[in-house]
């Protein structure tokens, strides 16, 4: 038994789907001889039944992303969260659940980090430090420091504060639909550990390293001749 919701004349609003249930009655109709179809002689009903069905909004989502990253550099994540039970509307007027190519990108609101950077630039507002900014719409400074969503865009960029620091870094985003279901998605920043010489391990050879075995292998060279 498939049940679809409405989708015309207009699709559930979100005030419907906080308290939707729909019922529909059924009856099986049962062959008692197999050997002979078609029969109405044949054919008996089942025992009704009653299904109740209730449908309830579905919390967006996105995929965990971690990017390797140089020490200071900005990193520019990719972010397309998706809402399983979006509705869009296309070109000619048809209504599509869930989202299809043809429609609007679904909107999504009231976003905040509910684990914060350790090394992304902030401001201080009110006596609290402010990572995230809103492209578009962010109330503190300038939009290009911390961390920066681009819905639009569909990036999620992170500026770093401490150019020198070797550690990696994450945060993760919360973010809601439009009928405030909740998802979460978190951003790492992979940095390359480093040996006592400063290059990066596992990495291409530094410029001293380069210079350090060159002299071993001339020295070498020297005394075998």
């Amino acid at each position: 038994v498939r049940y679809e919701a409405r989708l015309t004349p207009a699709p559930l609003t979100c005030d419907e789907l906080k308290d939707y249930t729909d019922t529909f009655d059924y009856t099986f109709m049962v062959d008692t001889d197999p050997n002979i179809t078609g029969n109405p002689a044949n054919v008996s009903p089942s025992i009704a039944g009653t299904v109740t069905v209730t449908i309830s909004n579905v919390n967006p989502k996105a995929e965990d992303v971690k990017i390797k990253a140089k020490k200071g550099q900005v990193v520019v994540f990719p972010f397309s969260p998706e809402d399983p039970d979006a509705y869009t509307a296309a070109a000619d007027g048809t209504t599509y659940l869930p989202p299809t190519s043809g429609g609007t990108i679904p909107a999504f609101k009231n976003y905040e980090l509910t684990q914060k950077p350790i090394n992304a630039q902030f401001d201080v507002v009110d006596g609290t430090r402010e990572y995230l900014y809103i492209a578009g719409s962010s109330p503190f400074g300038r939009g290009d420091r911390g961390i920066v969503v681009d819905a639009v865009a569909g990036t999620v960029t992170y500026y770093p504060d401490n150019i020198a620091s070797p550690f990696d870094d994450s945060f993760v985003l919360r973010f809601e639909d439009q009928c405030d279901g909740a998802g979460t998605v978190r951003f790492t920043v992979d940095l390359p550990g480093e040996d006592n010489s400063g290059d990066p391990v596992g990495g291409s050879l530094g410029l001293g390293t380069l210079a350090f075995f060159s002299t071993l292998l001339l020295r070498r060279r020297r005394r075998s001749a």
